[in-house]
């Protein structure tokens, strides 16, 4: 599972063990100081005793990137992603018959670092402060230097 929030990834993949009679009755330390937003801790402290975290394999030259670096490392880079799909083809009697697929994410390794996006100068907290002075580069369609290289009837700049 993952919760997005403002366009941002929090990874937490839970592993469900509830069932299992050999289950930890102790919460695991990966998951008892899992990095989630403050708003979701509460969330999380519910279902620490039966669920544990399984980080998201995402790697950067072969190192493994931490829980709190995924958002930053990921964004507008290029990435080699592994993952598996699953279909299922689900029919009810009296139904029409539908078709369902869902997706893991195995592995992610970044294969080239993206590049932050530029800044503009219209971004601004207050536009009611005023407009921006922003400096343009003049650009003349006027040539500075006369043609020279115009083929022999097409252009002459001398005369009769």
């Amino acid at each position: 599972m993952s919760v997005y929030q403002n366009f941002k990834i929090v990874p937490i993949y839970l592993h469900f063990h509830a069932d299992n009679p050999d289950a930890p009755t102790k919460v695991d330390d990966e998951t008892d100081n899992w990095p989630v937003p403050d708003q979701f801790q509460e969330q999380l402290s519910q279902i620490k005793r039966t669920h544990c975290v399984q980080p998201l394999r995402a790697y950067m030259d072969n190192r493994f990137i931490e829980p709190n670096d995924v958002n930053g490392t990921l964004a507008n880079a290029l990435v080699e992603i592994h993952f598996t799909i699953k279909h299922y083809n689900i029919r009810r009697e009296g139904e029409k018959p539908f078709d369902s697929f869902t997706a893991d994410i195995e592995q992610l390794t970044v294969l080239e670092r993206g590049a932050p996006k530029q800044l503009t100068p219209y971004k601004r907290r207050n536009p009611r402060s005023g407009p921006l002075e922003v400096k343009r580069v003049k650009v003349s369609m006027i040539p500075t230097q006369p043609f020279t290289s115009a083929p022999k009837g097409i252009c002459s700049t001398s005369t009769p």
